[in-house]
């Protein structure tokens, strides 16, 4: 009887998902993309500021903006356009002064029922560059380069080449109490400088030779070996992004009209209800994601 009244809903849903799209300005045949922005600063204030911005270029460029949905300590939008133009946007926002206390993961344009893939997306450029510790960014999700390819793979095939690259290093760290899978990753967040490296680790520098010496030991691979260090970055940055997307979110209001758009730990975009449960790589994740079709009462 439950699965029954489940697919009741979603017929409904999928009936009534383009009045409403009409009714909120966003007609079901554009073309639309996810964008979350993050705060990194504590001055949540400027987040007013920072949407009305957004609102007046969307406005003088002639394309759609929704209103803000609270998500993590920042906001979800929906932006229409074409890539170039959704591009073209943010680019002209970058150089207003509110960008600055902000990072912006963008997922790829697509069509309204596709929305969920897109806000997905966007979750993951945006772990990619947070994880990376940049500071202000815009990053879009067809921009992740050799990563890309990565992300869109299903969860298992993501999950096991992290495991099949990484998992001998943590093995030895679990068994003789050593760091040494975090020492490769400040390694290569420091582009392999050794000073800065150490300093971050709080060790000496020949302590830290002796470190990767070790790696390169137990993964029996010599100095010259580009391949597999290649292959070690991106595990440890796909590794990086899995746990921050892992991580609990909890949508915060922001202004005086934060408490309109909700304080629990979803957003909501157009009769569409995201919650945030488990990460959801790429729109090959069936049955893993985290985002669930919000049906009116």
């Amino acid at each position: 009887m439950a699965r029954e009244m489940a697919g009741d809903k979603y017929i409904w849903e999928l009936v009534c998902q383009g009045r409403k799209a009409e009714r909120e300005g966003m007609p079901a045949a554009g073309c639309y993309a996810v964008a979350l922005f993050q705060l990194l600063s504590d001055d949540e204030k400027g987040l007013q500021a920072l949407q009305r911005r957004l609102g007046y270029l969307a406005k003088e460029a002639g394309s759609f903006c929704s209103r803000p949905v609270a998500w993590k300590k920042g906001f979800l939008l929906v932006l229409a356009g074409s890539a170039q133009q959704q591009k073209s946007l943010l680019q002209k926002w970058k150089l207003c002064p509110e960008s600055e206390m902000v990072g912006v993961g963008i997922g790829s344009s697509c069509c309204l029922k596709d929305l969920w893939q897109s806000f997905e997306e966007a979750r993951i450029a945006g772990a990619f560059k947070e994880t990376a510790r940049v500071g202000q960014f815009v990053q879009s999700f067809n921009g992740l380069g050799i990563f890309l390819s990565l992300f869109r793979q299903g969860w298992d095939e993501v999950q096991s080449f992290v495991e099949e690259q990484l998992s001998v290093l943590q093995q030895h760290d679990k068994s003789y109490h050593t760091n040494l899978l975090p020492t490769l990753k400040v390694l290569f967040r420091k582009d392999f400088n050794w000073k800065e490296s150490a300093e971050e680790l709080f060790v000496h520098v020949n302590t830290l030779r002796y470190r990767y010496d070790k790696i390169k030991e137990i993964l029996e691979c010599d100095k010259g070996c580009m391949d597999l260090r290649a292959t070690l970055y991106a595990a440890v940055r796909v590794s990086e992004v899995l746990t921050r997307l892992e991580e609990p979110v909890f949508a915060q209001p922001w202004g005086q009209e934060g408490a309109e758009y909700g304080y629990a730990a979803t957003a909501q975009v157009n009769d569409f209800q995201f919650y945030d449960v488990r990460p959801a790589v790429g729109h090959h994740f069936a049955g893993r994601g985290n985002v669930v079709p919000f049906i009116p009462r």
